[in-house]
């Protein structure tokens, strides 16, 4: 019932904000969502609970929901649970308003009335026709900014049912064109700010992996490879959008698996000379973003005469 009950919070915490979500098949290309939400390697003693694809709108590419269950109350906050949801954007702005979205609904004075609401739905889903609990009120605690990503914020709401008092916290942060919402379920009557930055530190890590520079299309060389001829080369396509490459020619023996870099030959275009005779060649580029960066080699040419 608990991963029913959190994949249903995703859904309708998504719809207090504005942004339209249900539950989906498949992801479109790009970044994975489901490699960058929390995961059981992350945090031992977890276990999934739910998880699944988030059907999105135009603007999103990827979304995806997954929620792990503590065998054990996690930190001092007693986490009982962690729901992840991740969105990929087209764009870092676009993100940037889905994250203002969701900021602005819970800081509007609706925002409390809106998550009992929430919390009320989420209490009417039965298990052998018996209500799971019975929402009385639901309180908001001033929300404060969070140390992760590009921007990041914090909402505590404190959950009073007639099962007695819960914790819950709404963690959320962008980091370029990705947006992630972390929903924190305790019991401890008091959070640790240290235990919600430590199931979010993951998740940007994941993001931050998953943003650097991607290869999708080999650079590819053009021209013979004969004395005096001159050779060109792509760069190859890219994903994560980088902000420079470099460019470096090697020289490979005859079978192409033994290659060592040129010196002095960088660029995308490499004249051949005397000492590539009997060598096969190829180029490396090496492309960089804010969040890293990765190498992609082309095929090798025939041997040069």
């Amino acid at each position: 019932m608990t991963g029913r009950l959190t994949a249903g919070f995703a859904v309708a915490l998504a719809a207090v904000a504005g942004v339209s979500t249900a539950w989906a098949a498949a992801p479109a290309a790009g970044p994975d969502a489901a490699q960058i939400a929390l995961s059981t390697d992350d945090i031992a003693g977890s276990a999934i609970s739910s998880q699944g694809t988030l059907k999105h709108g135009a603007s999103v590419t990827d979304a995806y929901e997954r929620t792990l269950v503590f065998r054990k109350p996690y930190g001092r906050s007693r986490f009982a649970l962690a729901a992840s949801d991740v969105f990929v954007t087209e764009s870092p702005n676009l993100a940037s308003d889905l994250f203002s979205a969701f900021a602005g609904a819970f800081r509007s004075k609706n925002g409390p009335k809106a998550l009992q609401l929430v919390f009320t739905r989420l209490a009417a889903q039965t298990t052998n026709g018996k209500a799971k609990f019975v929402v009385k009120r639901v309180t908001t605690v001033p929300k404060h900014a969070l140390a992760v990503g590009d921007e990041g914020y914090e909402l505590g709401i404190v959950l009073h049912t007639d099962k007695g008092v819960a914790d819950v916290v709404i963690s959320m942060f962008r980091l370029e064109n990705v947006f992630v919402t972390e929903f924190l379920f305790g019991s401890a009557n008091a959070v640790s700010a240290d235990d919600v930055l430590s199931l979010m530190r993951p998740v940007e890590t994941h993001a931050r992996d998953a943003l650097g520079p991607l290869s999708s299309t080999v650079p590819v060389i053009s021209g013979t490879p004969q004395q005096t001829q001159t050779l060109s080369a792509t760069q190859g396509d890219w994903g994560g959008s980088p902000a420079s490459y470099v460019d470096q020619w090697q020289r490979c023996d005859a079978a192409g698996t033994t290659c060592v870099d040129i010196p002095g030959a960088t660029g995308t275009t490499y004249v051949v000379g005397p000492a590539d005779t009997g060598s096969t060649l190829r180029i490396e580029v090496t492309a960089t973003n804010r969040f890293g960066s990765s190498v992609a080699a082309s095929l090798v040419t025939t041997a040069v005469v």
